[in-house]
């Protein structure tokens, strides 16, 4: 946990000054969408070395997702329920595990409770595509808008070889909220509906990239009508480089803080997405 204010924090000294250094700073947590003065920010840099170039890794990938993607209960003892920043990591999560995995650079788009359509309480604002156009699009406040955010995406400036979408878990939490079955059918169409059209946004952005649709890991209620989203897509525009791919569910022995997969539940999704995934590549 970061002290409030602006100072110095030492990374590394009186190591061998022969020896390149690789320095890797990460925000373990997600873009805290509700909290506008939540912000990690770099100043400045110093060093009595030199800086080299950074060596390009092997592949792009981008990851779109809700509390799984940003790794919410990675960490933590199973016992913990309380919604505190502490219980994220994003270096234990499938998604830097299948990069690492891959040689692969990575982006990670989530927000722990949004969906592709609506939040596990039925917000309808609640939702990943809404917000893919912009660059940091999920946060709030003036002093984030100087800084960039909510700016239109150079998508041309960086494509990724596959994107990754884990989305629908929460979807389902909202149609579960209605107790009318006909109620229900309208909710999941309209899920078929925002599912095909991120789809869309996606291709629209990323030309030659395969698209995965990751689903599974606290069940699978949504799979049926992620299937029916994604044949339609591609029966209606013929894109061959779209796929679904199930992950595997999280169980009593894998499952971590807040009842969300913990680390042992992540480890074996990225090492069956990594296989997955490297068929894709192949298939180029």
């Amino acid at each position: 946990m970061l002290t409030a204010g602006k100072y110095w924090i030492c990374v590394f000294r009186g190591m061998d000054a022969a020896a390149v250094k690789n320095v890797r700073v990460v925000k373990d947590v997600q873009a805290m969408s509700g909290d506008a003065g939540c912000c990690l920010q770099i100043h400045a840099v110093k060093s009595d070395g030199g800086f080299r170039p950074v060596e390009e890794k092997a592949y792009r990938i981008e990851f779109i997702g809700d509390s799984i993607t940003s790794g919410e209960g990675a960490i933590g003892a199973k016992s913990e329920t309380d919604w505190i920043p502490m219980w994220f990591s994003a270096v234990h999560n499938y998604c830097a595990l299948t990069a690492e995995a891959l040689n692969a650079e990575f982006r990670i788009i989530s927000q722990s409770g949004w969906g592709a359509w609506k939040s596990w309480d039925n917000k309808p604002r609640a939702n990943l595509p809404e917000y893919y156009e912009q660059v940091c699009g999920l946060l709030t406040g003036e002093r984030n808008e100087a800084l960039g955010a909510f700016e239109k995406n150079d998508f041309d400036s960086w494509q990724p070889d596959i994107v990754v979408v884990n989305l629908g878990t929460n979807d389902g939490s909202a149609i579960s909220l209605r107790e009318d079955d006909a109620c229900r059918e309208e909710d999941m169409a309209a899920f078929e509906q925002a599912v095909g059209s991120f789809l869309v946004k996606i291709r629209q952005y990323n030309k030659h990239t395969h698209i995965v649709w990751a689903y599974g890991m606290l069940g699978i209620t949504m799979m049926p009508a992620i299937h029916r989203a994604m044949n339609a897509y591609i029966q209606r525009t013929g894109d061959r480089k779209a796929t679904v791919f199930q992950l595997p569910r999280t169980t009593e022995a894998t499952v971590g803080a807040r009842n969300h997969p913990g680390r042992l539940a992540h480890e074996r999704a990225a090492e069956e997405l990594t296989v997955h995934l490297k068929e894709l590549l192949r298939l180029g």
